[in-house]
């Protein structure tokens, strides 16, 4: 458990030392010291250890004021205010009816928040299933109706519109704009270090949120991985899970009975090909521990073709007004596009300038005789990946600045481009004149 508690990023904690009533001082002293030397080295090596007993009552007093503490340093750091700036999430562990309510479901909120009346969408993470939508009809928090639910709290949802056999264990309910899941996803992980090498291509159990599936494992950066060593991955899921930038993630070994090591989810939009290149790895490393602003600095400069800001929200679970601040930092071109708004950084924009301007003039030497190539054709010799709209932008702003012109509507050439005779032509072209 301790090893699990790591692998899930956990930064603080306490040790509650419990049923102190049923032992003697000297076994209280005894067992603290061997708890001190199992924790040494872990992220609790420095924790309180607060002594307790619930029959006494010894201790308990300390304990709730140590955890209230806790709370409130939390929420003045602006823990939860973080949190809260993302779409709503929930891992759903438990779901039941009760007659007369409907469906209930249980879970932790992950990051956003929640009212009653909102409608949300239901993403299985446990099946192939489409996506559901409900709307909350009711919420209780600590054994309370509450109107509201935020980041951190446990909570139980009464939905209305969902039946209770449509929903399980391992789902997600999720916040509207939220509608990914994935069966392929880049993560960056790490092998505890009690657990066998790791070699390439290992079947594992995956554990996230409350859901759970088997997977490969593809080594990004080697054909195994070292007992506590770290290395970038790519997990081939048997089924699509919901998972979000940042997400933790625990690995069990083909049996499920040993923990293996934990997984920090970096990019549930992986490409299909490239996966090992250079260039990729070093945008997969510039995502690990980076701010979201740091973040699209690094995918902007990495990406030449530019970035798909609706796709940077989902992976990161930003909401949809956090993306104008992050460009108001940043000098990008944004174009509009079927999915969503695309950026690309000025220099970026200006070497596609100019591939599309080589392209038209290789088009030319290869077919002299045609007016100019045809715009579609242009796009999938040049940019293939390139979303349509932004390639008719980079397309648009070379006819408007003059670097190539349109010739018989859907073709485009260069301006020095002229369709006339060889030399040998035009000698013929003479004598049957």
């Amino acid at each position: 458990h301790l090893q699990i508690l790591q692998l899930l990023a956990v930064r603080h904690g306490a040790v509650a030392l419990t049923k102190i009533d049923k032992v003697s001082a000297a076994r209280v002293t005894e067992v603290t010291n061997e708890i001190r030397t199992l924790l040494a080295g872990t992220f609790l090596a420095d924790a309180a250890l607060l002594p307790c007993s619930a029959v006494s009552g010894e201790g308990i007093a300390g304990l709730k004021a140590f955890l209230h503490d806790a709370a409130r340093r939390w929420h003045q750091a602006g823990g939860q205010n973080r949190a809260a700036q993302r779409n709503f999430r929930l891992a759903v562990d438990r779901s039941f009816s009760i007659e007369g309510r409907g469906t209930i479901v249980t879970g932790t909120v992950h990051a956003g928040g929640l009212a009653v009346g909102d409608t949300i969408r239901m993403l299985p993470s446990t099946r192939n299933a489409r996506p559901l939508t409900a709307r909350v009809r009711g919420m209780h928090a600590f054994n309370r109706k509450v109107e509201r639910c935020e980041a951190g709290e446990r909570v139980a949802l009464n939905l209305a519109g969902v039946e209770r056999s449509e929903i399980r264990r391992g789902d997600w309910i999720v916040a509207e704009a939220l509608n990914h899941r994935s069966d392929r996803v880049s993560v960056a992980l790490t092998l505890l270090p009690d657990a066998k090498p790791l070699k390439h291509w290992s079947s594992v159990h995956v554990h996230a949120g409350a859901a759970h599936t088997l997977a490969r494992v593809g080594l990004l950066e080697g054909e195994q991985l070292a007992p506590g060593g770290t290395m970038l991955a790519e997990l081939t899921l048997d089924l699509p899970l919901h998972l979000c930038h940042g997400d933790r993630i625990v690995l069990r070994d083909a049996s499920a009975k040993q923990t293996l090591g934990g997984c920090t989810v970096l990019d549930v939009f992986p490409p299909l090909r490239g996966k090992r290149s250079s260039d990729r790895l070093a945008l997969l490393h510039a995502q690990q521990d980076a701010s979201d602003a740091e973040a699209l600095k690094a995918l902007l400069a990495l990406e030449p073709r530019g970035v798909s800001l609706a796709q940077f929200a989902a992976n990161r679970n930003l909401q949809a007004d956090a993306l104008p601040a992050l460009l108001s930092e940043l000098d990008a071109v944004q174009v509009a596009t079927g999915a969503g708004m695309y950026a690309c950084l000025p220099a970026h924009w200006q070497a596609m300038q100019q591939k599309i301007v080589d392209e038209v003039g290789r088009f030319h030497e290869r077919e002299p005789d045609n007016a100019g190539v045809e715009r579609e054709r242009l796009r999938r010799k040049s940019f293939p990946t390139l979303p349509p709209e932004a390639f008719s932008a980079v397309l648009q702003s070379l006819l408007d600045a003059g670097s190539v012109m349109p010739a018989q509507g859907r073709f485009v050439a260069l301006p020095t481009h002229k369709v006339e005779f060889t030399a040998s032509e035009r000698a013929i072209w003479e004598k049957v004149l």
